[in-house]
């Protein structure tokens, strides 16, 4: 195919070639629609980091780089904004998730530990009261 042929050309309009669905951002295989956009992910996994810690991108070149499947690592700033430009939506991400002893830990710092512990304990009746304690401690 010619490179400077449009993309809808290429790809059939569609996004489409051979049955495969590509993606919309650097033309690799897709994998589904992530953020509000058909692509791969690679492209989800950096959307994702680069929304999560708030990075900010700066383009050596003229802020038109080229974003392809073999060229989408060069340019940072310049696949972030092919990302939003394609429709991916910074708001679809979500916040990272603590890890669940983590998570266990600071609700037994806060009390949570031990609210939980007398709701399980109201639950199983006054039978069960020392086997939630033993299995939360």
């Amino acid at each position: 195919m010619d490179q400077d042929q449009p993309m809808e050309m290429k790809f059939g309009g569609n996004n489409e070639v051979g049955g495969l669905e590509l993606c919309i951002v650097c033309g690799d295989r897709a994998s589904g629609r992530h953020y509000g956009a058909i692509s791969c992910e690679g492209c989800k996994g950096f959307f994702k980091r680069s929304i999560r810690k708030k990075l900010g991108y700066q383009c050596r070149g003229t802020m038109n780089c080229e974003v392809t499947k073999h060229h989408r690592n060069r340019c940072q700033y310049c696949r972030l904004q092919k990302c939003l430009a394609c429709g991916m939506r910074s708001d679809s991400v979500q916040h990272e998730r603590k890890p669940i002893v983590d998570k266990v830990k600071s609700e037994a710092r806060e009390g949570g530990l031990h609210e939980r512990q007398a709701a399980y304990s109201k639950l199983l009746g006054l039978a069960g009261q020392a086997q939630v304690g033993q299995v939360i401690n």
